[in-house]
């Protein structure tokens, strides 16, 4: 695993993803998703709410972003996350909670922000 970074000044936060690949039949995934058992990311806790867990910061190839954590958490606390040049604001995301967990997704994202190689570090930087 990498480290943790931070931005004092700005409050952000960077979350290091070291990109893995789920091949699917239907849809491949590349990032990190903890129910996949792919990739890794830094310390796996997102500062700026509440230190929650992070279960996935992925790219599937339904063109789908997606910034998953567990527990049950609003719509607030942090404004756009940079991947590799491309920027996913938290206002232009579909918001969705379930019983356990709270995910962002940005859809129609046709460049992958992970890359398509495993095992490549990713800097994913939230303010």
């Amino acid at each position: 695993m990498a480290m943790l970074l931070g931005s004092a000044a700005g409050g952000g936060n960077t979350q290091v993803v070291n990109v893995g690949f789920f091949d699917d039949k239907f849809v491949d995934t590349y990032g990190y998703a903890s129910s996949l058992f792919i990739g890794t990311c830094t310390d796996g806790t997102f500062d700026q709410i509440s230190n929650a867990p992070i279960l996935s910061l992925s790219w599937s190839t339904s063109n789908v972003v997606t910034f998953e954590l567990s527990g049950v958490y609003s719509n607030a606390g942090w404004t756009d996350v940079t991947i590799s040049g491309q920027t996913f604001t938290r206002a232009s995301g579909t918001f969705t909670t379930t019983g356990s967990t709270t995910y962002w997704q940005w859809s129609s994202v046709t460049t992958n922000p992970f890359g398509f190689t495993p095992g490549v570090d990713v800097n994913c930087v939230f303010t």
